[in-house]
């Protein structure tokens, strides 16, 4: 999933599906050209790219804002008996730039 936070507020959503897990680095780069192509075009204030990270249990998040300040979110996902993000144990990382040119 991809998200772009636009300055009024609203959000551009990208969504893809995949058959299997071996896809979804594929589908990353594509979310990623696309989000990257909308930033050129508009005045996008912040991005997201998110997939989950089955081998691991979490999801993944990629947080990106226009001033190039970015994370990585874990978000530790415990699947019995039902999936639950477990929010209490959310792990933080410095990013990188994906979306936005690099300010400097």
């Amino acid at each position: 999933m991809g998200l772009l936070l636009l300055p009024d507020g609203g959000l551009d959503v990208s969504v893809a599906a995949y058959d299997s897990v071996e896809q979804i680095p594929e589908l990353l780069s594509a979310i990623q050209a696309s989000l990257s192509e909308k930033v050129q075009e508009g005045s996008a204030i912040a991005s997201c790219i998110a997939y989950p990270d089955y081998e691991a249990g979490e999801v993944v998040a990629f947080l990106e804002n226009r001033e190039n300040y970015c994370a990585t979110v874990r978000i530790p996902v415990a699947g019995a008996p039902t999936s639950e993000a477990d929010l209490e144990n959310i792990a933080v990382e410095d990013g990188s730039v994906y979306v936005f040119p690099v300010n400097g």
